[in-house]
């Protein structure tokens, strides 16, 4: 629905003696529509119809103009309307106006500017109460000495006849509960973050809108993880100090390394960085308190290391600004028992009465480089033999019809065993 608030202003033009007076009224007025929920000021074309009452509803018609289609510009509008003098005999007049086929109320009275039309009337003294007081010709612009210019009037002030301009009618823009949006920011920034658009409500009159008030504006961005000044990033430029990240935790794994094992720096705990930075970690080895630049990575390989030896490993973060706190860890390097005998076997597997059992097996391999011996244990029937440890061969006279032997070869290095062997024998007749 539109709504329309109106202001009329008659448009006067001085003259001298009796100068005809123009024959139409000047309508300045504003359209609002609300077809929204919300006035906004109307633009462009519309059809409009100006009728003119004896009465605020009802009464009679008076005289009609349109319709006709006036240009409307960010809400404001100006018309002529053809009505003479004798449309304003009587005093109450009201003005009716019709937008686009859509009658508007209530309709607006006339004051007193477009009765100035009976001035036309007053073609002689006769018909003005003051005539007999009244000299011919004893005021006029001439016998003043004043020189007033086309639209000005004359005006009385402090007892001194001058020239003025005439008033300038001040346009009724909204009524009581009208509002609008208003937002004092910078371009793109409404609805950005915190910052979001007030109201101006409709002020005493009808002239003007209020102040804007419950607008949201930007602010300086500061330091507090908020988007500060509506522009889409928050705590942007050097408006933070950049905070290093937190400390890892670390290990070294597996526990308890051997020569034979590969050392792992792991990162059981990941670094977190304040400012959402991506993390790296830069890697720093020790051999027995030499640093090892050559180490760059979180890996030592096995043949770096040696049994006795102490590896420390330091991680430390860094955002690509700042690094953070470290975290270390060190192991010693335990020994290294030799890797069990390769194809351990009794021949024959399946033996005679008549057969010796006949134990063979590859060597052990010790990382330390340690001399390897073995310890030989038979059993028979899974009863210890010890009359034939450390022999690699039982002779057929020791065995019998249904026996089953085996032999248990563990190697070592003198400091710890590694894993044995168990080859088997069965005797038949």
């Amino acid at each position: 629905m539109r709504r329309s608030v109106f202001v009329i202003a008659l448009l006067c033009l001085s003259g001298l003696g009796m100068a005809a007076v123009p024959q139409s009224v000047k309508v300045q007025g504003f359209l609002s529509d609300r077809s929204s929920g919300t006035a906004v000021p109307a633009d462009g074309q519309y059809s409009i119809l100006f009728d003119l009452y004896d009465a605020a509803d009802g009464g009679t018609l008076i005289a009609s103009s349109g319709p006709v289609l006036v240009q409307v510009t960010n809400g404001v509008y100006d018309v002529e309307l053809p009505f003479d003098g004798a449309d304003y005999d009587e005093d109450q007049r009201w003005l009716s106006l019709t937008v686009n086929g859509e009658l508007l109320t209530p309709r607006l009275r006339f004051v007193s500017v477009p009765f100035a039309f009976r001035a036309e009337r007053a073609d002689s003294a006769a018909e003005a109460d003051t005539a007999l007081d009244v000299a011919a010709g004893s005021v006029t612009l001439a016998a003043l000495g004043i020189p007033c210019a086309e639209g000005e009037i004359l005006s009385v002030s402090g007892g001194v006849w001058t020239c003025a301009s005439l008033p300038t009618p001040t346009p009724v823009i909204c009524s009581a509960g009208d509002f609008i949006q208003c937002y004092e920011g910078a371009a793109g920034t409404m609805d950005v973050a915190a910052c979001r658009a007030g109201t101006r409500s409709c002020g005493p009159g009808g002239t003007s809108f209020a102040a804007c008030v419950g607008q949201v504006l930007p602010e300086a961005e500061v330091c507090d993880g908020l988007d500060n000044d509506c522009d889409g990033e928050a705590d942007q430029g050097d408006t933070c100090p950049n905070q290093p990240p937190t400390a890892p935790v670390i290990a070294i794994l597996p526990l308890g390394p051997t020569s034979a094992h590969s050392l792992s720096c792991t990162i059981v705990i990941n670094s977190t960085d304040p400012d959402g930075d991506p993390v790296s970690y830069i890697y720093a080895w020790t051999q027995d308190g030499s640093p090892r630049l050559d180490l760059t990575t979180g890996i030592v390989p096995a043949v770096e290391t040696t049994r006795d030896e102490t590896w420390v490993c330091e991680v430390t973060p860094t955002d690509g600004e700042d690094d953070g706190p470290s975290d270390s860890d060190t192991v010693v390097i335990a020994n290294a028992p030799p890797t069990p005998p390769g194809n351990c076997s009794i021949s024959p597997q399946f033996a005679l009465t008549t057969d010796d059992l006949v134990l063979s097996f590859d060597p052990s391999v010790d990382a330390d480089g340690d001399p390897v011996t073995y310890i030989i244990v038979w059993r028979l029937n899974s009863v210890l033999q010890p009359a034939w440890d450390q022999q690699t061969t039982v002779p057929s006279s020791a065995t019998s019809d249904g026996d089953f032997w085996e032999a248990t070869v563990t190697p070592s290095d003198g400091l710890d065993p590694g894993p044995s062997c168990n080859p088997t024998a069965s005797v038949g007749p």
